[in-house]
């Protein structure tokens, strides 16, 4: 007698001992259970690596050294050094630039002085000017020195110099206050803060007026370098493990470079 086969579990979707036919139907398939796609290939992934198929996923935080790493760390100590040098040029340059523009000031304010103490004495010289052409009179003396006809005698004419500077009781030169107070101020002005921009271009000619006789960035690469080595020792330990501060920058692939 023929097998007769059922067909009452193929048409349900479920095989002859109730489990999933992978065969049914296409509704009987998508009231499956749905799959989630990220943790099968975590699943399928980590069988593949019980299998010895696959290597441990890399550690992306550790450091390679490879070609490329090494030449950009070898990039970027250079480019430290040279912002180091470019900054620290500008400062020096900043400084003999503050320098110079000092000193215009003291001249401006020197000139200044002149052009007060050259105006006042110049008004004293004008106010004794018409006083030269006066003459005076002397009647018949009796000694007989004088012409009896009353000739004009002129007063002796004082230097140009003098003009301004009425003599006293005791005929000399007075200076008045006014001109005195100017002439001191300029005085103390010279003194004291052109004394300062004297004793900055004696130590290093130069650098207020004139041209350097060597170069203003003179030793500052090496001062540069030497400041670098000291930034990049390490500063301590912390629990074992060394802890490492730098100069001007805040981790070790940061940095300034404005």
């Amino acid at each position: 007698m023929p097998r007769r086969f059922s067909t009452e579990g193929r048409e349900s979707g479920r095989g002859c001992d109730g489990g999933p036919d992978p065969g049914g139907t296409g509704a009987a398939a998508a009231r499956r259970e749905k799959v989630n796609v990220a943790d099968l290939e975590e699943r399928v992934q980590e069988t593949m690596r019980f299998h010895g198929l696959l290597e441990e996923p890399p550690d992306y935080s550790a450091r390679v050294d490879d070609p490329i790493a090494t030449a950009l760390r070898h990039a970027q100590s250079e480019l430290r050094t040279v912002v180091a040098m470019n900054k620290a040029r500008r400062e020096r340059l900043a400084s003999i630039a503050k320098d110079r523009l000092g000193y215009q000031e003291y001249l401006e304010l020197r000139d200044s002085l002149d052009k007060s103490i050259a105006s006042l004495y110049g008004k004293l010289q004008k106010k004794d000017a018409p006083k030269l052409g006066k003459k005076k009179k002397k009647g018949p003396e009796i000694n007989g020195n004088a012409n009896g006809n009353g000739t004009i005698v002129e007063l002796p004419k004082p230097p140009p110099s003098a003009l301004g500077l009425g003599p006293d009781y005791d005929l000399r030169l007075v200076v008045p206050d006014q001109l005195k107070q100017l002439v001191e101020t300029r005085r103390q002005w010279v003194t004291t803060v052109g004394g300062i921009f004297d004793e900055k271009e004696r130590e290093c000619p130069g650098r207020i007026w004139g041209l350097p006789k060597k170069s203003i960035y003179e030793g500052l690469e090496e001062a540069v370098k030497h400041d670098l080595e000291r930034s990049l020792q390490p500063s301590g330990t912390i629990g074992g493990q060394r802890t490492t501060t730098y100069q001007n920058t805040t981790q070790g692939d940061e940095m300034d470079v404005g």
